[in-house]
Parts: structure tokens; sequence; C-alpha cells
């Protein structure tokens, strides 16, 4: 009874957001959402196997302009084995009276693009997604398009935890081609490193930068990133493998070919991607990835991918091993 509750909870949520719209005098809210159901199958890099049929991702997000300067918004997400949560909530601010958009709230900060066909999330973006209670300002002309941002995250620098962190990043995109770069101040704020630094109190904030590019050439799409720390993590604070302390990175090669299937879009995806001085991250040395992707419905996606894993070597503490992934994928947006 209390699972079936606390699942009503979300609809509940908009049932209100519509209501207040309503009485406020505003726009009713647009409401959009996303369902994954997942069948995977694999082994680690030890060669124990696991399988599992998962409710992996059910996003719910809440739209609302205020007026023609104002708009809020806020995303619900459910994970496999979690509870929904409040992911992300932001007011964007477009005025007029000074160029720009100005956005306030929590969200992930413009730090890399993670620009994807496959099911797995690019290594690059195990590195360096950030998400935080931030301030953002940007703009968008000719084609050109960028942002500063600033934030305090979990971590501080040399006992200071009133230091704000803070990035910028800048791009350029037409139809065919989009190419952009980025600057964190304190790559240690992104989500999977703060959760393996061995203390949030660093000797002093390693700095990040990211930089992409996207080209499609009618049918083919090529994808191209990289994102790295600039300086090593003092000894201590991340496991590497190394007395040196860590220097991360991580990149994703990826082509695409989308073709009809039957009348179905469809996508064949192929990525090569790695890391280094990963390790005490949990991320492998080199994943190669084969996916397939096509619409049967409208609005509906089924998807299967097959990655193999190779872990750091034995000499820098890990395996040697491979290890193998298969995920089948039926999604939904709405």
């Amino acid at each position: 009874m209390k699972t079936i509750q606390y699942t009503a909870i979300p609809w509940v949520i908009a049932a209100m957001f519509a209501c207040s719209g309503q009485a406020l005098g505003v726009d009713a809210p647009t409401i959009s959402g996303l369902v994954e159901v997942e069948v995977n199958r694999a082994k680690d890099f030890a060669g124990d196997k696991s399988g599992a049929v998962a409710l992996a991702t059910v996003e719910l997000a809440f739209d609302v302009k205020i007026n023609d300067a104002v708009t809020a918004n806020a995303l619900l997400l459910h994970e496999d084995g979690e509870n929904f949560v409040l992911d992300q909530g932001t007011i964007t601010l477009e005025t007029g009276t000074i160029p720009g958009r100005f956005v306030a709230g929590r969200f992930f900060v413009p730090f890399g693009a993670f620009e994807s066909n496959l099911i797995s999330d690019p290594l690059t973006l195990e590195l360096g997604e950030t998400q935080e209670a931030a301030i953002q300002w940007g703009m968008e002309a000719g084609g050109f398009y960028g942002s500063v941002y600033a934030f305090n995250g979990d971590t501080s620098e040399n006992g200071d935890d009133g230091v704000f962190e803070y990035g910028a990043n800048l791009g350029y995109t037409t139809d065919n081609l989009t190419v952009g770069i980025g600057y964190i101040s304190s790559i240690g704020e992104s989500n999977t490193l703060t959760d393996h630094l061995v203390t949030t109190a660093l000797a002093e904030y390693v700095a990040g930068a990211a930089a992409h590019a996207v080209c499609n050439l009618g049918p083919v799409t090529a994808i191209g990133e990289y994102i790295t720390a600039l300086d090593r993590f003092a000894p201590g604070e991340l496991d590497s493998g190394s007395i040196l302390g860590a220097e991360p990175n991580a990149y994703n090669l990826e082509i695409d070919y989308t073709f009809d299937m039957k009348g179905a879009e469809s996508t064949v995806a192929l990525a090569y991607q790695g890391t280094e001085e990963a390790l005490g991250l949990g991320l492998p040395e080199s994943r190669i990835l084969l996916g397939l992707g096509m619409g049967i419905y409208e609005n509906t996606r089924l998807s299967f991918e097959y990655a193999r894993d190779a872990d750091y070597d034995t000499d820098v503490g890990g395996t040697g091993e491979n290890g193998s992934n298969f995920t089948a994928q039926l999604a939904v947006s709405f």
C-alpha cells in the first residue's frame, strides 16, 4: 500500500501545479516525461554473471510560464532502486533589459556535452557531469553560445568552505556542426568524483577542461568528446594507483548511422571510450559499444546495446580482465 501511495505522489503534484497555476492566473504547466524499462545481462571483471529486469528511469518535468520574462521548472526523477526525488528545480529570467538568460536553482552546469545515441552514459559523463545549486548567465547570437556560472559545492579548499567554484563554456553551432569547450574551477565537484574522493577537504581545487564536436553528414553523425582534470589531486585524495595523485580524464569517440527500417527511424551506433587514472572512480580503462535503436511506435523506442569493458592492469591495482554487458531497453517519452 505504501508503494502505491508513494508512486501516486508525482501525479498529485502535477494536479497541484495545474490548479495553483489557474488560481494565480498563469498558464497551466507543460508536463513531459520519460519511462525506461531495461533487461540486463552482465559479466564483471571477476567473471561473475548477473541479470535483472528494472524500471530504470521515470522522469516527470513541469514547466510553468509565469509571464513573458519568467519560467519555472521542476523535474522529478526515479531511478532503479530509489524513490522519487526532486532532481532539478530552476527559475529562468529573460527580461530583455540585459541581453541573455539568467538561470538560478539546482541543475546540471554546462560542463561537457555528453552526446550519445547509445543506452549507456558515455564515460565522459561518468567523469564530468556536475549537478549543483547554482546561478548561471548565458547568451546565444549568430550561432555562437556561451555561459558563465557559479556555485558552492561539497568540497572545501585548504579548509575554507566559503570559496565559490565557477565555470564557463563557449561554442558554435550550425545545421551540420557543433563544437564547444568548457572550464570548471573544481572538477572534484562532479557527481562521480565527489562520491569517490577520500576526503572533501582538498588541499586545493583541481580545475577541469572539456571539449566536444558533433558533425552531421546526412545519415552519419560523428561525435567526439574529451574531459580532463588540469592538474593532479594531492596524494591520498583520490585513488589512482599512483603515488603522485590522480589526474583523471575520459574520452568518447562515436559514429552513428540513421536509416529507415520499414518506416521506423533506426540508428546503429558504434563507440570507443576510455579513461586514464580513473581506477579509483570504478571506471574501466576502455569500453567498446555497439547499439541499435528503432522507433516502433510514436514516442516509443526499442534499443539494444552490447558493451565490452577492459579493466586497468594489475600493476596499478586493476584486474587486467574484461567484462561485458548486454542491455535491451524499451523507452516511452511524452
